[in-house]
């Protein structure tokens, strides 16, 4: 009975380890610095995985075999360097959005997701920021409206 529930053990520890993630040997700075490289290179020449999941989980599933990291550790990194890019550029996106990007949206049926990588910035974003260009434009269109029709 005692070499039974050791045989028991020994198999759960066997499964337990086989459910963990790929572990990799600590990095190295050099190879960290690699890693920050691709991160940054990824997003200033806007790479395409970074706007469609498919190609996210297979670019990150490569680089990880690549460099030797773990998945969740490169999507943090990732992560981090993609929000702090973004913080950055922010306040221009949002000062150059205007009714001209909401017509290309509107009018001419671009995508939401093609205005946002024309701009280096994420499509939930972009989004929201013309929506709010929108909500601000036709705000003051109705506000205008109504003091004609007061003044009639």
């Amino acid at each position: 009975e005692e070499e039974e529930e050791e045989r028991e053990k020994k198999e759960t520890e066997k499964n337990k380890l086989s459910l963990q993630p790929k572990r990799y040997p600590d990095l190295s700075w050099d190879q960290y610095d690699s890693i920050v490289k691709w991160c940054d290179d990824a997003i200033r020449k806007n790479k395409d995985f970074l706007y469609d999941t498919r190609l996210f989980t297979r670019a990150l599933t490569e680089a990880c075999e690549e460099y030797k990291i773990q998945w969740d550790s490169l999507n943090s990194l990732l992560r981090n360097t993609h929000v702090s890019h973004v913080k950055k550029i922010t306040r221009h996106i949002k000062s150059m959005i205007t009714t001209k990007h909401a017509e290309s949206y509107v009018v001419r049926g671009k995508y939401i997701v093609q205005i946002a990588k024309e701009n280096k910035y994420p499509p939930y974003l972009m989004a929201r920021a013309m929506i709010e260009v929108l909500l601000v434009v036709n705000n003051n269109d109705s506000h205008r409206h109504q003091e004609n029709n007061n003044k009639n």
